[in-house]
């Protein structure tokens, strides 16, 4: 191989080219020099002779009577006669306008005088004399290349003159004049470098000329030289194939040893017919990649007609109907186009090419709808200016790009890049010649809502999020380019102000202020310094003002431009926003910015020590020369100088804009109704936090930063806690409609606000400094528990409830992201673990919730190699960096302390079920018969004593079991099939044992009840009051006995089980009113365990139905007893509409007693509501099957226990 390469380097292109030139000719089977011509077709030598002796007008005769351009194809000669002729022709106008020489002029012929054509001398005799005869000629007067300069200088001086003088531009002479030798220009100059023998000289001049001419004009002209021209000449064609050949020939050679000799070659042959060495070079760039640099390197030898030609080449295969944008396998973008998006920007940085064209055809394609090609426009922006894309940043970049320009400049990027300012300066030139700064910016904003409502239809989702992203990175580029590269006052006076972004070019909001974020606070400091030289000028004194001052000036300022943004924006955006959130905070969130809410002074710290170990090192280099080391000390000087005033200044700033925040804190959330202060955060969230917080990931930090601001400066109405737990609740929702960038920045979003809510969780001192009694911390909580502790008297929240509620959300997003992963959506699956890659540190820190989510990301990796891989991929990653992350683990006892509920559980159930039973039993006395049969029942009752024990007893080792479950002890699984046994255990003993009450046991339930009592507070109180019956209505008649001792059973039963239930939901989540902490909706994913305490919520709620269904049922048989007694005793019909009236009053006061208001937290999608029935017995459970069979006679018990499944109620 070594020495093949050696033998093909060993060959010159010349002797290459010689070769082939040689086997062309043995393919021609005659002479064809002009001599053998000239003699053998004498029409050709009698035109020869006369235009020799200068007699055009006979010459022209016989040429009109050839085929076009025959004669000057076919013969040389006759081609350097017509063009020797059109020189002497204008050598006196050359001279007269352009000053320069050619060399010796030519000798005129024997009959030139009498017989040529006539002597130029203006610019309408050259287009009446010497145009008519070019055309005969066309683009063969290459042949005479003296001829070609001064014709190509002639009409470049005539393009200056117009441009130059205002009268010549404005006359119409002139312009016909100039469309008439624009046409010479397309047809006869550009063609003719195809004949000209590789003149390098010649390509300069033409370039000269073109240049005059705006880059459509130019590429038409490329365009047709490219087809028509080479179509219509044969030696055009001729040339372009012997081009092509060599070109291929050069490129197979080319690598990255052999680029400065294949350069030159390539360079030749560009001089001939570049377009076809550019359409050589690029179909081998998009093929092979490795490609990019060494063609890139080798080009260096070009002119700078032919980089004008490659950039129309570029566009040309950009453009090509033929190529597939999209990959036909997975949908993804074709290697061909990001090859070529990144020769496009390595190229354009290394060579003075002109940008115009192709950011006017990414501008096309924008307009047309098409993103694809904003992959040019990221390449040439990251390659020029140096700024890349902030996806993927670390912390310590992030915190650089919130200080000032010199600090994003140095320490903003992952490397540091040597800025190539003439690159930039060209850029931005070319943004600004075709007015595309703003029509780029606003350009792309819009592609991002028509990626996502066009594009998405016709794409897969997987690259509509990523072109989204792409879409958005383009977008964040360019505007840090043009903010960075051109003054405050010229950028506000070029970007159009918000409500017009929003209004004439429908833009988002988020994009909107993004564009107009950097002059708004320019516009502030204008009006401040104004003021303040006004003030100063005023009082006649040069001393400086006071901070006081200096500060109430500055708030003027910036009130003043806010109030005008509100004003404008109330009307643009839907009125549903202002009802709930005011215009205030709205434009301060969109309008600020990391940099005017803190300060870096670590990175800036970082970034002056980094400077200052370089110039140590610097001092002990003694390699250097003392001119290099003065001046790279000089560079260092300036840079630590620079950081230093800009950490002053932003202090300074930084503290103004605080100190607005704190003056107008009690009016940021003030515009809005009380009963609105939870849909007020649920606004903010959405319309303010959410949106900027997946813009970008500075702007993800911004939105922690801002929130955390608000809670620390005591902003009057913001709930801090309630903004917590509606952002937690439910992240399932927000991850579906994000694309993969955009799930990073919620996800380090997440993260910063995870690391406050554990800051204060992790000790009680930062908790008790920072939060509490603070206004976001002040939120009522209707937690049903018995403890004094968990709520204060004031309103506020304690540091056991706020632990409480950290786990409720870590239990949330646990259960959120285990419902995903174990679903099959990829952008969900996706995101979910991009997110939880990002919150690693602080999610999940509880055993249960990491054991859980390591079973179900283990799971993905399996379950997806071999087909998502890139799925299986990031699960096994995150469960790498899962297994081997170093941050503090808690069990569920340690993370927040659960004995105040269950002590709260027990105390809640024996204080229901004593008081209301004790009630009962008072009711029941006042009946006659039944104190005179009371001793009779005595015995019966007695009887079932030693099953009520069995009951209590299981009771107790239920509640032990959720006691151990709740502290962590106790396996999920297996607590909820213990809990299933005691259930049915529980179930089959209150069968038997619910309708039996014994008197002493009633006695001693109601002196506990009233011990108990003593522990609860009287809000406590109030709440499990609302539960107890209402008292019944007294019956008279033999019946009296028995309603009421099934009513004292049944009440029982009931209030045991709404005991149950009221114990349950307070372990779980408290029902909550209108902008309390809780109130948001269940998760729309699975739960995180199949947990017992969930189905006890179910079978409660069913009992709960049932319940009201069986009293409804004895209501209406006790309402047909009574009614039969009554006509028994012959009464009036008024006294029986009354009874009936009475018994409704008494069964719709019993329904309400048994409805509890249903919690939000209670409702799940797959519990199934029973219907309610009118007539008819309600289907029977065990326990009202239990309380009947007690009071009915032996026979109905038996009848009931054989056929329990009948929905017929069983009459005694």
């Amino acid at each position: 191989d070594d020495s093949l390469n050696a033998t093909i380097a060993g060959v010159s292109f010349a002797s290459v080219a010689a070769q082939q030139d040689a086997e062309d000719a043995k393919l021609v089977d005659c002479d064809t020099s002009d001599d053998v011509i000239l003699a053998k077709n004498q029409k050709l030598g009698l035109t020869y002779a006369l235009l020799m002796q200068g007699a055009w007008a006979f010459a022209k005769q016989l040429l009109d009577r050839f085929p076009e351009f025959y004669a000057v194809n076919a013969s040389r000669c006759i081609a350097l006669s017509i063009a020797d002729m059109i020189e002497r022709s204008m050598d006196d106008f050359y001279e007269e306008k352009c000053k320069l020489g050619l060399g010796e002029p030519l000798a005129p012929s024997l009959f030139a005088d009498t017989h040529s054509l006539e002597i130029v001398g203006s610019w309408s005799e050259l287009i009446s004399v010497v145009l008519p005869v070019l055309w005969y000629l066309g683009p063969y007067i290459a042949y005479r290349p003296s001829a070609t300069v001064k014709l190509v200088r002639l009409i470049s001086v005539f393009f200056d003159e117009k441009a130059a003088d205002n009268e010549l531009a404005n006359s119409t002479h002139a312009d016909g004049v100039a469309n008439t030798l624009i046409d010479v220009i397309d047809e006869v100059l550009v063609p003719s470098l195809s004949l000209s023998e590789l003149n390098y000289a010649l390509s300069e001049e033409i370039w000269h000329l073109l240049s005059h001419f705006p880059y459509t004009l130019r590429y038409r002209m490329y365009a047709h030289w490219r087809s028509v021209h080479t179509q219509r000449h044969s030696l055009i064609s001729v040339q372009r194939g012997r081009t092509l050949g060599m070109a291929r020939y050069v490129v197979k050679r080319l690598s990255k040893e052999t680029v400065r000799m294949m350069g030159r070659q390539l360079g030749k042959l560009c001089h001939s017919h570049p377009v076809v060495v550019f359409d050589c070079l690029l179909n081998q760039i998009q093929t092979f990649e490795n490609l990019i640099e060494p063609v890139v390197e080798s080009i260096r030898f070009l002119s700078d007609l032919e980089f004008d030609v490659l950039s129309f080449c570029i566009i040309e295969h950009l453009a090509s109907p033929d190529k597939q944008q999209l990959k036909a396998s997975d949908g993804s973008l074709s290697p061909w186009l990001q090859s070529l998006a990144t020769f496009v920007g390595t190229v354009f940085l290394k060579y003075n090419m002109e940008l115009t064209g192709v950011l006017q055809y990414v501008a096309n394609q924008l307009k047309n709808g098409k993103s694809f090609d904003l992959l040019i426009l990221r390449e040439i922006i990251q390659n020029m200016s140096g700024i890349e894309p902030t996806a993927g940043l670390t912390s310590d970049q992030l915190e650089a790009l919130s200080g000032g320009q010199t600090l994003r400049l140095e320490a903003g990027s992952f490397s540091q890049v040597r800025t190539n300012r003439r690159a930039m300066l060209r850029l931005r030139d070319a943004l600004a010649k075709e007015n595309l700064m703003v029509g780029l910016a606003i350009l792309i904003a819009q592609q991002r809502q028509c990626i996502v409502f066009v594009e998405s239809n016709d794409i897969p989702l997987k690259l509509a999020g990523k072109m989204l992203d792409q879409c958005q990175e383009a977008l964040v580029q360019f505007g840090s380019f043009i903010r960075s590269n051109l003054r405050q006052d010229e950028y506000s006076s070029r970007i159009m102000s918000v409500p017009e972004l929003i209004a004439k070019y429908y833009l988002s909001t988020d994009a909107a202020f993004y564009l107009c974020r950097p002059s708004f606070m320019h516009r502030v400091y204008n009006a401040f310094d104004k003021c303040r030289r006004a003030l100063r000028e005023s009082d006649g004194s040069k001393t400086k003002l006071d901070t006081n001052r200096k500060f109430a000036i500055f708030k003027s300022a910036f009130d003043e431009e806010l109030s005008d943004l509100e004003q404008k924006l109330v009307h643009l955006l839907p009125e549903a926003l202002w009802a709930d959130m005011s215009a205030k905070v709205f434009v301060i969130f969109w309008t600020l910015t990391m940099y005017d809410i803190s300060v870096p002074k670590a990175a800036y710290e970082r970034e002056i020590q980094r400077v200052r170990r370089s110039f140590a090192s610097l001092a002990e280099n003694t390699e250097i020369s003392k001119t290099k080391r003065s001046k790279e000390e000089e560079q260092l000087r300036g840079v630590e100088k620079k950081l230093s005033d800009e950490l002053k200044r932003q202090g300074e700033h930084v503290e103004r804009v605080l100190s607005i925040l704190r003056h107008d804190k009690e009016l940021l959330f003030a515009d809005c109704a009380p009963n609105m202060r939870g849909m007020q955060m649920a606004r903010f969230l959405q319309h303010c936090v959410l949106p900027r917080a997946i813009f970008t990931d500075i702007d993800a930090v911004y939105c922690a930063h801002f929130v955390h601001l608000l809670h620390q400066q005591r902003t009057g109405f913001f709930q801090t806690v309630f903004f917590f737990d509606k952002l937690f609740n439910d992240i399932g929702i927000i991850l579906a409609a994000l694309t993969e960038n955009e799930a990073n920045c919620f996800g380090r979003f997440l993260s910063l606000m995870l690391e406050i809510v554990q800051r204060w969780h992790g000790d009680k001192n930062i908790f008790e400094k920072e939060c509490y009694g603070f206004p976001g911390f002040m939120t009522k909580l209707h937690t049903r528990n018995a403890d004094a502790n968990i709520e204060n008297s004031n309103g506020g929240m304690n540091f056991e409830s706020y632990r409480s509620l950290c786990h409720k959300w870590q239990f949330r997003m646990a259960r959120s992201c285990v419902g995903i992963l174990n679903g099959s959506s990829y952008v969900l699956m996706r995101n979910c673990l991009i997110m939880m890659t990002k919150m690693l540190q602080y999610f999940p820190i509880i055993e249960s919730h990491i054991s859980s989510v390591q079973k179900v990301v283990i799971k993905v990796r399996d379950t997806e190699k071999g087909t998502r891989n890139d799925l299986s991929l990031m699960a096994a990653s995150y469960a790498s960096h899962l297994h081997m992350r170093k941050t503090n683990v808690f069990t569920e006892s340690q993370f927040h302390n659960r004995s105040v509920f269950n002590a709260a559980k027990k105390t809640t159930k024996t204080i229901v079920s004593k008081s209301s039973e004790s009630k009962r039993v008072n009711v029941a006395a006042t009946s006659p018969k039944a104190q005179s049969e009371g001793e009779a029942k005595k015995a019966i009752l007695k009887s079932n004593e030693g099953e009520v024990k069995k009951s209590n007893d299981i009771e107790n080792t239920k509640r032990d079991v959720d006691v151990k479950r709740s502290n962590g002890d106790v396996d999920p699984a297996k607590s909820s099939n213990s809990s299933r046994a005691s259930q049915k255990q529980e179930v089959k003993v209150e069968q038997k044992t619910m309708g039996t009450i014994n008197s002493s046991d009633t006695k001693k339930d109601v002196t506990h009840s009233k011990s108990s009592a003593q522990n609860i507070p009287e809000d406590k109180k109030r709440i499990l009051d609302t539960h107890e019956s209402p008292p019944k209505k007294k019956l008279k008649g033999p019946s009296a006995e028995v309603v009421a001792t099934v009513s004292k059973q049944s009440s029982k039963s009931d209030e045991t089980k709404r005991a149950r239930e009221t114990v349950v939901n307070s372990k779980e989540e408290p029902k909550m009113e209108e902008g309390e902490v809780g109130a948001s909706p269940p998760s729309s994913h699975t739960p995180l365990v199949d947990s017992c305490t969930s189905k006890k919520i179910r079978l409660s709620k069913t009992l709960d139905e049932e319940g009201s269904r069986r009293e409804k049922e004895k209501s209406k048989h006790d309402e047909k007893r009574e009614e039969r007694r009554k006509q028994r005793e012959t009464p009036s019909s008024l006294s029986v509409s009354k009874s009936k009236s009475s018994v409704d009053e008494y069964a719709k006061l019993r329904e309400k007693s048994w409805k509890r208001p249903i919690d939000p937290g209670d409702t799940n999608e797959n519990t199934t509501k029973m219907p309610r029935r009118e007539s008819g017995s309600s289907e029977r459970t065990p326990e009202s099957r239990g309380s009947k069979t007690v009071e009915l006679s032996p026979a109905a018990t038996r009848s009931s226990s054989k056929h329990h499944h009948s929905r017929d109620f069983q009459r005694p």
